[in-house]
């Protein structure tokens, strides 16, 4: 099997831009999509393809143009390291990129999305807190001043930018929802709960 030279493969997926396979776009066209594209993303994928193409060395497999059972391999090892299937989402992401820069068909992931979801009910399941996925805390009324201590409310941004983080504190708090607080007849008083 022919195979791509590697420094082609990692310029490729560090610039994160598959270039067109015509040659038809412009250097003004290319650098837009380039700034599209933020330059952490450029150096997570770089930095995924170099882990990935290490590993095929390794294990004596193709990086490029890869197959479906080799990115599925490679998807358990990360799963066998404890990586978060977010970190293994985006080097399924690099290596399509990857692909795409070379200009070679994208393997099959049908196998990779599988380990993928096995992978998020396990940690989902798991008896480990520390395995599971984190959820950020609800904001509590000093945090909320903080916040909004930080606000210019001289300007017209600072005024919207802290109604907003009102409002949205007070639905978070089962308040009416935004339609009933914002409509021009005002709120609609609440029901009783007795029967």
């Amino acid at each position: 099997m022919e195979t791509v030279p590697a420094t082609t493969v990692e310029s490729a997926a560090s610039d994160a831009v598959p270039t067109s396979r015509t040659g038809a776009r412009s250097a003004g066209a290319r650098a837009a999509v380039e700034e599209g594209v933020p330059a952490e993303t450029r150096r997570g994928y770089a930095g995924d393809w170099q882990r990935f193409t290490a590993w095929c060395a390794g294990t004596g497999r193709q990086a490029l143009p890869a197959t479906g059972d080799t990115l599925t391999e490679y998807m358990s090892c990360l799963k066998g390291e404890g990586k978060s299937p977010a970190t293994m989402d985006r080097a399924l992401a690099s290596f399509t990129v990857a692909h795409a820069a070379a200009g070679v068909h994208k393997p099959s992931t049908i196998g990779v999305r599988r380990v993928l979801k096995g992978y998020e009910t396990e940690r989902k399941k798991g008896k480990d807190r520390c395995r599971r996925p984190r959820r950020a805390g609800a904001a509590t009324p000093p945090m909320l001043r903080r916040m909004i201590a930080t606000m210019d409310t001289d300007t017209a941004i600072g005024r919207s930018d802290t109604a907003v983080l009102l409002l949205g504190f007070s639905l978070a708090a089962r308040r009416p929802p935004l339609g009933t607080a914002t409509s021009w007849t005002g709120p609609t008083p609440p029901r009783s709960r007795r029967g």
